[in-house]
């Protein structure tokens, strides 16, 4: 049905239910996925963001600047599950030297998101 709970950058294609597979196995893959779909919440957004944020180079913004960014990356971030929220965060800062845009902060989320969702979809006609 999955390979285990790794989807990150992973593009699935026709996704199906076989003809006769048991009702009650789809309903137990179907709850795995849906908890791999889990927000993670804010307190690790933000532990994530802080980290992020630790790791790249930024342009010296005000105070009162910084606390708007904070507050907005949080509450969008915390809206992915926590394992996608964690390799975002990590993969920007690997690779990238700049504190990224929000635009690019979520491309990382939604490319890591896409192959999960698909599946998820897929089961949620058979429930």
């Amino acid at each position: 049905m999955y390979a285990g709970d790794e989807f990150a950058g992973v593009t699935v294609k026709d996704v199906a239910v076989r003809p006769g597979f048991d009702l009650a196995e789809v309903e137990r893959h179907a709850a795995a996925v849906e908890r791999l779909c889990a927000p993670a919440g804010t307190d690790i957004a933000s532990k994530k963001l802080t980290e992020l944020r630790a790791l790249t180079a930024h342009r010296a913004k005000d105070d009162g600047d910084m606390v708007l960014t904070a507050v907005a990356y949080t509450q969008r971030l915390a809206q992915y599950p926590a394992d996608v929220v964690a390799a975002a965060c990590d993969g920007w800062a690997d690779r990238e030297q700049w504190w990224p845009s929000w635009a690019e902060l979520k491309a990382e989320c939604d490319k890591r998101m896409r192959g999960r969702l698909q599946i998820r979809e897929t089961l949620r006609r058979f429930r």
